[in-house]
């Protein structure tokens, strides 16, 4: 039985333009793969047949009971509760997935789910036997989802104690990144820029996301409303609700050392010019944090050399930090331009620059 249009419009559609211009349709239902349709309007039979055998081939969601004590029920009252509410909007949708994919993960059996797991059953051992084939961010994630439930179920009274007090952080491996995120190089950085010309959203979206060291979600809220007659660009963090200004029309006096990135930055907002936000999918709209996330990806997916490379928008933000400290910025004035809420992550950045410097000799001037 066909299934019913929402407001006219057929829901889960993505519109996606390649470099030549062209146009590629896809349906994306949330628990399902992602298949590609065929380029015909939305009332065409063809792909109204098409896009109808897409969703019924895609799995129902898993249904989750909430009885009473659980660790669904657990997760409902948290995230309902008014210290869920307090959270910035980012840390909600991050947070939020990661307490999904929790309860919804099936045990060994396969005929039961996390979510209908007792809180006053659960052990330290079910915890870690949960993380231990996970990656230091898998674990590391799923671990602030334990901690979050086990926590609002004390409160609630369920339990004395949280087990997750009892796990440990897992140890990251040798040489890994502070997050996870892959610092860009600069050869990375340059074979990104020459494969994305100036007029490309992808371009744009590296050039701001650089330059800012801003965070995804703000980056996608960025237009010229957030530039003040001075030329700088001001916004409060989605995550942190800290203020940062960053200049961005004009080079301060004695910044010539960044001038070359500036005048990328500006090349390519030359062409974003008018637009509010600068960064929009096809339809004109403001993409979402999970869609910049993923149109990102496919960019540096594109450019020979970088795919499977872990290169994201964060490690963007790292290498602006990196190359400030490179620079010989302090690390206050570089947590100034970052937006970072403490001195604890820069000064990391810097230690370990600052081992590169004596080995070669050199120092900040």
């Amino acid at each position: 039985m066909p299934r019913r249009r929402i407001l006219g419009r057929l829901r889960y559609i993505k519109h996606r333009r390649n470099k030549d211009g062209s146009l590629r349709i896809y349906v994306e239902p949330p628990s399902g793969k992602t298949v590609r349709l065929p380029n015909l309007p939305e009332d065409h039979p063809k792909f109204l047949r098409a896009y109808y055998q897409a969703l019924d081939s895609a799995p129902a969601p898993a249904v989750i009971r909430n009885k009473a004590g659980t660790l669904a029920a657990v997760a409902r009252s948290y995230t309902n509760s008014r210290t869920w509410q307090s959270y910035s909007p980012v840390t909600r949708q991050s947070r939020g997935a990661a307490i999904r994919r929790l309860i919804q993960k099936r045990g060994r059996s396969g005929k039961t789910t996390a979510g209908e797991l007792m809180v006053a059953d659960l052990t330290a051992a079910h915890l870690r036997r949960d993380i231990e084939d996970m990656t230091h961010g898998e674990a590391d994630n799923r671990l602030r989802a334990w901690r979050s439930l086990l926590g609002h179920a004390v409160e609630m009274g369920l339990v004395d104690r949280s087990v997750a007090a009892d796990v440990k952080q897992p140890r990251r491996a040798r040489g890994a990144n502070s997050d996870g995120f892959q610092v860009w190089s600069p050869e990375q950085i340059a074979a990104f820029r020459a494969h994305w010309s100036y007029g490309s959203e992808e371009r744009l979206a590296f050039e701001l996301t650089y330059w800012t060291s801003a965070r995804r979600a703000d980056v996608a809220r960025f237009g010229a409303d957030d530039v003040g007659l001075d030329g700088w660009i001001s916004f409060i963090q989605q995550k942190t609700q800290g203020p940062v200004s960053v200049p961005l029309r004009t080079l301060p006096e004695g910044w010539g050392d960044l001038a070359e990135d500036h005048a990328h930055l500006v090349a390519a907002l030359a062409h974003a010019e008018g637009r509010s936000p600068w960064i929009q999918n096809h339809d004109g709209e403001r993409r979402s944090v999970r869609s910049m996330n993923y149109f990102f990806k496919r960019a540096v997916d594109a450019v020979p050399g970088l795919a499977g490379r872990g290169l994201a928008f964060h490690g963007l933000r790292k290498a602006r930090a990196t190359m400030l400290i490179e620079l010989g910025w302090e690390t206050a004035r570089i947590a100034a331009w970052t937006g970072h809420q403490t001195l604890q992550e820069v000064d990391h950045y810097s230690r370990s620059r600052s081992r590169r410097r004596l080995l070669i000799g050199t120092s900040p001037s």
